[in-house]
């Protein structure tokens, strides 16, 4: 019967890879992110002029660095783009998995190290039914890159023995990453507090891919994008009022705020309201006033200080040791998401390591661990993941029921999923399974 149970899960994860991992995301060349941000790029290429760029969420010197041989491979044809795309994205996944699995294949008990057939068969189970990642997939944008590279740090931190090596491989990869998209930088925070040469040689690195994109690609992918994309991130809150943002901000938001029921473009806001609340598309943007949008600014920033020096007690607090490093980690990568100014559902391909840690914990643990990390862990990865069917999981959570109590009947269920912020619920019961499973000092003596 177990048996059974184990070839009927494969099947249907192979099946649902099959659907929404390979045959959805090759049906159309839907690369419309990417596009917004290779302009200045193509430009570039085209005159030889110094990148110029208009976009203040534009992506960083090492998209550009991948970017463009992708562009000379593809011949500048869309569909040709997005294959490569999808291609590179499915790559790094895979890889990511690769090196996700032998991190923590090496921190379970020996007894189990020897027979890890299980815990493998629910990994890959739990990647091959993760919604998340398939947005990105089916997008074709760079989380997949990001996560590849957060995989490589974590790899390097927990199985490179020489020790300034492991550090300077990490450092790079984080680096490399927050220089693709910015969210990755969220561990220049955890190095600061836990390993400051790694700090120093993720800095370093830093330094020289800055330089790099100096050099190729002119001031603004080199000495200036890290200023210009800071005050963008601080001054305007772009996204703060999408209806899919689910990040503490994005739920201060919605909370006080309301949808708009007519266009309103971010250029001819009422001045009563806050112009630079989303991006004005009708009926999926939240409408601020002036004080509201000072309420969420300023519990925005008290949460995410709050949390800020939570995360300093905890990364501070006890002894290093591999064990207690992964779970930091984990930790580290669902809390970013928490506290980032925007977190779309996509995003949360980044918590796909604080997942896979939870369920080899909870294999690894069986029988002896407790019923409330295997219920929160659960749940989490349920309204994060979406393991199930989307219209199962609209069905078993009460979106209908919210849609008709706020009027907000126009959305999809998919999208009132994500407007209620149940994936945002989904990251704080994360960060509590987190808690349940932290390694003691016990574990690291043991281990």
């Amino acid at each position: 019967m177990t048996r059974a149970a184990v070839l009927a899960l494969l099947v249907l994860s192979a099946a649902h890879f099959y659907v929404s991992g390979v045959r959805g995301p090759l049906s159309l060349p839907k690369i419309g992110q990417i596009l917004e941000e290779i302009p200045p790029l193509e430009g570039h290429l085209r005159d030889g002029a110094p990148v110029r760029s208009e976009n203040p969420r534009q992506y960083g010197p090492v998209f550009f660095f991948v970017m463009q041989p992708v562009l000379a491979v593809s011949g500048g044809d869309r569909e040709a783009l997005a294959h490569w795309l999808y291609g590179l994205d499915l790559v790094c996944v895979a890889a990511a998995f690769a090196l996700t699995w032998l991190t923590l294949r090496s921190r379970m008990r020996p007894e189990h190290r020897r027979a890890p057939a299980i815990a493998f068969i629910a990994l890959a189970a739990l990647w091959l039914n993760f919604a998340p990642m398939y947005a990105i997939l089916n997008v074709k944008n760079v989380e997949g890159w990001e996560l590849f590279l957060m995989c490589v740090a974590l790899y390097a931190l927990v199985n490179v023995k020489h020790v300034w090596r492991q550090r300077a491989i990490a450092g790079a990869a984080i680096a490399a990453a927050g220089l693709i998209k910015l969210l990755p930088f969220a561990f220049f925070f955890y190095f600061l507090l836990r390993d400051r040469r790694a700090l120093a040689l993720a800095t370093a690195a830093l330094a020289v891919l800055l330089l790099a994109g100096q050099m190729a690609y002119g001031s603004q992918m080199g000495v200036l994008y890290l200023p210009r994309v800071a005050r963008s991130a601080t001054g305007a809150s772009f996204g703060i009022g999408w209806h899919e943002n689910n990040s503490l901000k994005g739920v201060i938001a919605k909370s006080v705020g309301r949808l708009t029921t007519a266009t309103v473009r971010v250029d001819d806001v009422d001045p009563a309201f806050g112009a630079d609340t989303g991006a004005g598309q009708e009926g999926y943007t939240i409408v601020l006033t002036r004080r509201q949008l000072a309420f969420v600014r300023a519990a925005g920033l008290a949460g995410q200080l709050g949390c800020a020096m939570w995360l300093a007690w905890i990364f501070t607090r006890s002894a290093g040791g591999t064990d207690r490093v992964v779970w930091e980690w984990s930790l580290m990568a669902v809390m970013m998401l928490i506290l980032s100014p925007q977190t779309a559902i996509e995003y949360t391909t980044l918590a796909l390591t604080a997942f896979s840690y939870i369920l080899v914990r909870l294999i690894d643990d069986w029988p002896s661990g407790g019923p409330w990390p295997r219920l929160t862990g659960a749940a989490a990865a349920l309204l994060v993941g979406g393991l199930v069917p989307r219209q199962a999981l609209n069905r078993i959570v009460p979106v209908g029921a919210l849609m008709r109590w706020s009027g907000y009947t126009h959305f999809t269920p998919s999208e009132a999923y994500q407007f209620f912020g149940f994936p945002f619920l989904g990251l704080l019961l994360t960060v509590m399974c987190l808690w349940q499973l932290r390694p003691s000092q016990a574990l690291h003596a043991a281990r």
